[in-house]
C-alpha cells in the first residue's frame, strides 16, 4: 500500500490529455493575438492569389485589388451605355475565412511533437487552409456582385449621359436592389473627372447613404 502510494505521488502531475488541454489554453490565445495583430501581413498573399483568380475569371474587366487594413477591395472596369468608364469596387473581409489558422497553429504547438514534425504539419496545413481562405474570399466577392459579369453590373452606374455615376448608384442602394446588400460597397471613379490616378476615387457609397463627389457639392 505504502509502495503504491509513493509511486503514485512520484508520477506525472497531468495525464497526456490534461497536458494537451493545458498547453492549448496557453497557445491558442497567443496564436489568435499574433494572427489578429498582424492581419494585414497575412492578408497580402490572400489578396494576391484572389486577385489572380478574379483576373482569370473576368479577363479584361478586372482592374485590381487594394488592401485597407485587413479588408480586400476588388475593382472592376465597366463602361455604362452613354457614360464614361467607371470602376465598381466590392469589399471582402478575408479574415472570417481564416479563423482555422490560429486554431491549427495553437493545437499543433500544444501537441508533443518534434520540431521537424511540428514545422511539417504547420507548413502542409497552411497550404491547404490558405487555399480554403482564397476560395472563400473569391466566393464572397462573387456573391457581393450577385454572381454577375461586371458588364451586367454597368447598369448600376446609370444609363443617362447627363447623370454622374454616383447618383444612380445611391438610388439603387436606397431601393435595396443592388446585388450583395449585406457587404456591398460601390466605389465610383469617373475617368477624366477624378484624374487619371487610381487613387482618385470620386466617392464611396454604402446602402442607404447618399454621397456625391466632393467637387460637385459646392455647385
Amino acid at each position: 500500500m505504502s509502495g503504491e502510494s509513493d509511486e503514485t505521488r512520484s508520477g506525472p502531475m497531468f495525464g497526456p490529455m490534461k497536458s494537451l488541454l493545458f498547453l492549448a489554453v496557453l497557445w491558442l490565445p497567443l496564436s489568435f493575438f499574433v494572427w489578429f495583430n498582424f492581419a494585414q501581413l497575412w492578408v497580402q498573399p490572400i489578396a494576391g492569389l484572389a486577385g489572380q483568380v478574379m483576373g482569370a475569371l473576368f479577363d479584361g474587366s478586372f482592374a485590381r485589388t487594394e488592401l485597407t487594413q485587413h479588408q480586400i477591395d476588388f475593382y472592376f472596369r465597366v463602361v455604362p451605355e452613354g457614360l464614361r468608364p467607371v470602376e465598381l469596387g466590392f469589399d471582402v473581409n478575408p479574415m472570417i475565412y481564416g479563423y482555422c489558422i490560429p486554431v491549427l497553429v495553437g493545437l499543433v504547438m500544444a501537441t508533443p511533437l518534434s520540431h521537424a514534425r511540428r514545422a511539417l504539419q504547420i507548413g502542409v496545413s497552411l497550404v491547404v487552409l490558405i487555399g480554403v481562405q482564397v476560395f472563400g474570399t473569391v466566393f464572397d466577392a462573387l456573391v457581393s456582385m450577385g454572381i454577375k459579369p461586371p458588364e451586367k453590373l454597368s447598369m448600376l452606374a446609370g444609363s443617362s449621359p447627363e447623370t454622374l455615376g454616383a447618383k444612380p448608384i445611391a438610388r439603387c442602394a436606397d431601393r435595396g436592389d443592388c446585388p450583395g446588400r449585406h457587404r456591398l460597397l460601390l466605389s465610383v471613379r469617373l475617368s477624366g473627372a477624378a484624374g487619371d490616378h487610381p487613387g482618385d476615387s470620386v466617392g464611396r457609397l454604402q446602402p442607404g447613404i447618399h454621397q456625391e463627389p466632393d467637387h460637385h457639392r459646392g455647385q
